[in-house]
């Protein structure tokens, strides 16, 4: 509202599902952040929230990039395993990977002989769009998901389509031989 010439922005009580908060001076800043998972943004007058998790996944594996080298996940592989490390997942689960720590490092999953493999692909970006299939690859920014059919196994890759160094191997292991 106007008050003597001056715009101000006002609120009394912002209620949210877990708590409130009430303006206690005339000019007051509201700061929303979100956690778990939950990222808020805003876009022109519009707050928004955006889960990160798009579905329930057997691990989140934070990608990040070393240079132009490799890549990097240090959140289950350790640092001392170096660049573009084996990766293991099961038939029959989903992996998700978030590439949310990668500048101009694009991530594609392929098969072994560096095709890519677009089934069962789903891309959430940062602002929570979603791609699926083919169009879900080669992004980076969000979290990449992998529904991992319950017979697919062997070895497939991960390739950053910007810079050949950046490859490593993803193995799937069959969920019935556990």
């Amino acid at each position: 509202f106007s008050a003597g010439g001056a715009t101000q922005n006002v609120y009394s009580t912002i209620t949210g599902d877990d708590g409130s908060t009430t303006s206690n001076v005339a000019k007051d800043t509201l700061t929303i952040s979100g956690n778990n998972g939950i990222e808020t943004f805003v876009s022109g007058d519009t707050l928004k929230t955006h889960l990160h998790r798009f579905e329930p996944s057997i691990a989140s594996l934070e990608v990040s990039a070393n240079g132009s080298a490799g890549y990097l996940f240090t959140s289950h592989y350790p640092a001392a395993q170096g660049n573009n490390p084996t990766l293991y997942a099961i038939s029959g689960t989903t992996l998700a990977i978030d590439t949310r720590g990668l500048g101009g490092h694009p991530l594609a999953i392929q098969d072994s002989g560096g095709t890519n493999y677009s089934n069962n692909l789903v891309y959430v970006a940062g602002n929570g769009a979603v791609s699926e299939g083919a169009a879900a690859q080669g992004k980076y920014g969000g979290i990449l998901y992998w529904r991992i059919p319950y017979n697919v196994t062997g070895n497939f890759k991960y390739q950053c389509t910007s810079h050949a160094a950046m490859n490593g191997v993803i193995t799937i292991k069959d969920i019935a031989s556990i």
